[in-house]
Formats: C-alpha cells, sequence, structure tokens
C-alpha cells in the first residue's frame, strides 16, 4: 500500500459544516502529495439503534497500517467507546491520530476557538449596534460550549456597565424547538432589542418566530446566531453569525501531519490542541448589511436550483428504488437496474458496490477469509461492469494501489439492514464536486434495495417452509394429499410422456407393531416404505403419503404400459425384501399394493385410474390376511 494515505472517520458525512471541512482537507491534502480515505457512518451513533450497529461496523474493518495518518471528526461520532476503538486502532498501527474539534486521549487535536469569535458577536451586538436589553438563548445545560458563552455574555455586559438580569438567559438546547419555547419566555418577560442565539440552528427559527409576531427585524429586534451554515445565509434577513476559516482548519490539519512524519513534532501527550479562529459574518438580521434586489436576486436563484437538483435527485431515487425492488428477480438483475439513477447525479470517478458472503447466500458473513465478499457492481471511466467477482474483504477495491494513483479522495460507507452489514459501497470523487447528501441518499437507498432483497429471500424461505408444512409429511417428508394434487396439477400441465401408472400402496401390520413394539417402531416402519417408494428414480413421479399407513405413487414413463408396470412391481418387491433383510427387526415390513397403468392422453380420467389401483391393493391386502 502507499504511505501517503490518510484516514478519515466520520460521522453525518453530508451536514454542511463537515462537508465544508472535509472538502477544504481533501483540497490541501491533495495539494500536499496525500489522498483520502474517507470511512463514514449516515448517522453520528447517539443512541446505538439497530441501525446504529450496522452503521459502526465501517469503522470496525479498517486496516489502519494503510495509511500514514488518520483524522477523527470527533463531533460527529457520539459514543465514545467507537472513538477509542479507533485510537486504539491507530495506536497499533503506529500512526498519529488527529481529533478535530475535541480533544481526545491518544490524539493530537485541532479545534476551532469558538470563544473569541462567539465575543465579536456580543461585543458586535453591545458595541456596535449600542443595545442594552440583550437576551440570550444559550444550548444546553451543562453544556462546555453553552456555559462558555453564557460566561462570555455576561462578562461583556458586566464590561458595559449592563447589569445582568438572569431572566434574559434561557437554554435552547442547540435546536429548533425548544430554541421557540426559550424565546417565547423571554418575550413575555420583556421585549428585547437583541436575541443572541448560540448557533444558527436556533437563531434561524427564532427570527421567523419573531418576525411572525409583528416584529422587524432588525428595526425592531437584532438576531444573531453562530456556526456561518447556509440556512443562516441564506435566511431572509440574513443571519449575523461567526464561522470557521474551513482553509486555515485543513492547513493546521496537513502541516500538523506533516510535521509528525517528518519527526518534528512533539508527541500527542506534550502537544498542545491547534486552535483555529472563527471570524465575524455580519448579515442582515443586526442592520449591518442592507438588502437589496441584487442580493435576494442572487438567493432565489441559487435555492431555485438546489430545490430542482434536490427535486430531480429525490425523483430519480424513487424510480431507481421501484425499478430494483419491482423488476429485479436476481442480484444481477438488481444491479443493472441502479446505475443509471445513481452515479450520473453524483458526478464520482468510480464506483464499487461489494456485497458480503450473508448476503451472496455464501456463508456465513465473516471478513478476514481469503474471499467472502463479491463484487456485483463496478463504475469505471464512464462505463458499468457486473463482474460479480470475489475479493477480501478487507482489501476494500481490486486492484487498490491504481486506484489510488487516481487524482480523488476515496469513501467508503457501509451498507447494512436490521444491524447486519451487508456490504459497502466505495465512491471515488473530488469532494469539491460531488455533492454529498445526495451521496448520503444514494446510500441509503441502496441500503433500503438490499434490505428489500433480504426482506423478499427472508419472505421466500418463509413461504417455502408454510409451503412445505401444508404440502409434505412431517415424518416421511413425503407429499401429502394436497401436496399430491397440486404437484399432479402442475405436472400435467407440463408433461410430455407416454404414459402413466398409479400404484396405491399400504403399509401391512401397522396397528400390530405400534401394539407390539411401540409407536416409534411403528414410525420406523412408516419412513421404510416411504424411502422404498420414494427412491424409485426410473421416470418422472410424484410420491405421497395419504393416510397414516397410505400411500400413492404416480409415476410417468415412456415405458410400455405391460413393462413399466412390470418394472415398478419388480422394484416394490425386491425393496421390501431388502428392506427386511437390513433392518435387523423382529417384525417384518411389507405393503400390499395396486398398479394400474393408463395413456398419458387419458390423464384426466387419473381418479378413475387411483381408484383401480386401490382396488387391486385391497384385493392383494384381502388375500394376504386369508392365508
Amino acid at each position: 500500500m502507499a504511505n501517503n494515505i490518510i484516514g478519515v472517520c466520520m460521522g453525518h458525512f453530508h451536514d454542511t459544516v463537515h462537508a465544508k471541512i472535509l472538502k477544504n482537507i481533501s483540497t490541501k491534502a491533495k495539494n500536499s502529495g496525500f489522498r483520502l480515505q474517507i470511512y463514514a457512518s449516515y448517522e453520528d451513533i447517539y443512541v446505538l439503534d439497530e441501525s446504529d450497529y450496522g452503521d459502526i461496523r465501517v469503522y470496525e474493518d479498517i486496516d489502519m497500517s494503510a495509511f500514514c495518518a488518520v483524522i477523527i471528526f470527533s463531533e460527529t461520532i457520539k459514543k465514545q467507546n467507537i472513538i477509542d476503538k479507533v485510537i486504539e486502532k491507530a495506536t497499533e498501527a503506529n500512526i498519529p491520530a488527529i481529533s478535530l474539534e475535541r480533544e481526545e486521549k491518544g490524539c493530537y487535536c485541532v479545534l476551532f476557538d469558538h470563544g473569541d469569535a462567539f465575543e465579536d458577536i456580543v461585543r458586535h451586538v453591545i458595541e456596535h449596534h449600542k443595545v442594552k436589553r440583550v437576551d440570550l438563548i444559550a444550548g444546553m445545560r451543562d453544556n462546555d460550549f453553552s456555559e462558555t458563552r453564557i460566561q462570555v455574555y455576561r462578562d461583556i455586559l458586566t464590561e458595559n456597565g449592563i447589569e445582568v438580569d438572569e431572566n434574559r438567559i434561557k437554554y435552547g438546547n442547540f435546536w429548533k424547538m425548544p430554541a421557540l419555547e426559550a424565546a417565547k419566555e423571554l418575550l413575555e418577560y420583556d421585549i428585547p432589542e437583541a436575541i443572541i442565539c448560540a448557533n444558527d440552528a436556533m437563531a434561524v427559527p427564532v427570527c421567523q418566530y419573531v418576525e411572525s409576531l409583528g416584529y422587524k427585524v432588525p428595526e425592531d429586534i437584532i438576531i444573531t446566531g453562530y456556526d456561518g451554515l447556509d440556512s443562516a445565509l441564506f435566511n431572509i434577513p440574513s443571519i449575523t453569525t461567526a464561522g470557521p476559516i474551513y482553509k486555515n482548519l485543513a492547513e493546521a490539519c496537513l502541516e500538523m501531519i506533516t510535521s509528525i512524519i517528518l519527526g518534528s513534532y512533539p508527541s500527542w501527550e506534550e502537544a498542545k490542541p491547534v486552535a483555529v479562529t472563527n471570524t465575524l459574518i455580519k448579515g442582515q438580521s443586526c442592520g449591518c448589511m442592507k438588502p437589496t434586489l441584487e442580493y435576494y436576486s442572487k438567493r432565489i436563484a441559487e435555492l431555485s436550483s438546489r430545490l430542482e437538483d434536490q427535486f430531480t435527485h429525490s425523483h430519480n431515487m424513487f424510480r431507481m428504488v421501484n425499478k430494483a425492488c419491482t423488476k429485479g428477480f436476481t442480484v444481477e438483475e438488481i444491479m443493472r437496474s441502479m446505475p443509471f439513477y445513481m452515479h450520473p447525479m453524483l458526478k464520482c470517478k468510480f464506483m464499487y458496490l461489494c456485497a458480503y458472503d450473508n448476503y451472496m447466500d455464501l456463508g456465513e458473513n465473516n471478513p478476514g477469509d481469503e474471499t467472502d465478499c463479491t463484487i456485483l457492481f463496478e463504475y469505471m471511466e464512464g462505463e458499468n461492469f457486473y463482474p460479480m467477482k470475489r475479493i477480501k474483504s478487507k482489501d476494500i477495491l481490486p486492484d487498490f494501489d491504481s486506484l489510488l494513483r487516481t487524482d480523488c479522495a476515496i469513501i467508503v460507507l457501509p451498507i447494512h439492514y436490521k444491524g447486519d452489514i451487508l456490504g459497502y459501497m466505495c465512491v471515488g470523487h473530488d469532494p469539491n464536486e460531488i455533492e454529498y447528501v445526495q451521496l448520503r441518499s444514494v446510500g441509503l437507498n441502496i441500503n433500503n434495495i438490499f434490505g428489500n432483497t433480504n426482506t423478499q429471500r427472508e419472505l421466500r424461505t418463509i413461504n417455502e417452509k408454510l409451503e412445505h408444512m401444508y404440502n409434505r409429511d412431517a415424518l416421511t417428508n413425503l407429499f401429502n394429499r394436497r401436496g399430491f394434487y397440486d404437484e399432479l396439477a402442475k405436472y400435467k400441465l407440463t408433461n410430455k410422456r407416454k404414459n402413466y401408472l398409479v400404484a396405491s400402496i399400504d403399509l401391512n401390520g401397522l396397528k400390530y407393531i405400534n401394539d407390539n413394539y411401540g409407536h416409534a417402531e411403528g414410525d420406523y416402519a412408516i419412513v421404510a416404505i416411504a424411502k422404498l417408494i420414494e427412491g424409485f428414480d426410473e421416470a418422472d413421479r410424484i410420491v405421497a403419503r395419504i393416510g397414516g399407513d397410505e400411500y400413492v405413487m404416480f409415476v410417468a414413463s415412456d415405458t410400455p404400459k405391460e413393462k413399466l408396470e412390470k418394472l415398478v412391481e419388480d422394484y416394490l418387491i425386491e425393496g421390501m425384501e431388502r428392506i427386511n433383510e437390513r433392518s435387523g427387526k423382529k417384525y417384518e415390513i411389507t405393503g400390499s399394493y395396486g398398479l394400474a397403468v393408463d395413456a398419458m392422453k387419458n390423464i384426466d380420467r387419473f381418479e378413475e385410474v387411483l381408484k383401480l389401483a386401490d382396488d387391486i391393493m385391497y384385493i392383494h391386502k384381502r388375500k394376504r390376511y386369508l392365508r
């Protein structure tokens, strides 16, 4: 493996902020001679529900020996034990791990200096806009980010001679609904001149809520946020906020990795976190930016374009899932139904879909075996391939070294269903061209397609079991009466034989065996006769146990009638003799039988032929008991 690969572990890769960070890191890495291999989960692994168990497998199968370093988006993976395992793997592989946005034991750290930028916002509102009645909607209670911002707010108010009124501080938990409740309580207490929100996710709905009450922003109430999200910049009015300079973060990461590799950087125990400063972004919600027709036209055009792209994408995803789930009956058919809707919209360089053996019905899912994975679909240089090629799952991709020489990053996403990992999707791409939101949608819909396939497979298995239960005799596994007639009806539609024979067979002395030797021995005798008649394979045949000691056998053959009858009779006589020679039982296992033959063109007279065979069988049975 090449030693210029930087591994990346992250959840919620489609999130706007994290996607921007990833794109900037990728650009800087590319310019510095590195390539990214990204292992991403669809969710942030917060509650560890059934779906999350499939998601986290993407981190468990990483081969850290392929990397020169690993970057962990620690704030995007909520379960600490998963981060700890990734760090442990990196330590075992003797490569540096860099944690973003949060300090982690065993890691170097690059984070945002939120304090300075939030201080800039508060100072801007109080010192530049000269307001005194300033409310704060913080995040979660006892959260470090939240409590730090509350303290900054208190300090700047005190510094500017404004009394800190605790009634003007509410917790909004960093998201919409609690923030709206907090805004309602603040407005009921007193109408402020400004509401400072601890993030944009609260500022946007609070702005909309304030305006719905008839207040104008910023004329009546100034609203500010934090994070620099697109939702804040696209809001009307645009929200004054603060956001990271993503380029600076990427440069800090790559400079750190380069220095560590060159041996000119201290150990993680000695190294201090590198802080990247956020910057104030002035918007319309504080009055610093004046709305213009040009501004609104540009924003509307951008939003319209995004909505159109999203509509097209959603439509294609619906068609892809619908076609795959209704037209695909084999794995290859399903794969062939998907590419038209899949990779063109992603603008990817190459794509692979690989399935573990548990999805392909080739055995247990056991990553690490010599060949335990199958390449179902490959997109390369504008062409689609369906190789169905077996590879080692730990290799991730065939011809991996040559793919790494392509000018792109690689993202690995899990394919899972009900907590089971079924496979993975690898996409080679330029992070500045791909839409990660659409990539996530493609991945989740592929999960649904794989899941639907598994569901259909499970349903077929259940139906087969039900059919077996309804059509088969539990003791002998022969058809029961219902199963016999179902199979006979199918055969009538396809038969090409000249003649057919019906054998009515009755086990002799079953009650005697049960009464004198026990029901287990009676069952033995029943099964012995069943195996005998089932073993006749000279021609097409259907065999059934239609009662406690009664059997029927249908045989279709091109053999002449008389010869066919003798062939079956000789088989039954010799077979019963063999049973008794080999059984070693104290009782004899025999059966009375009646045979009747007719031309296949007269198959509609089957019931008459069966009755004739029954009559002959009972004649033989009576003769046996009269001896």
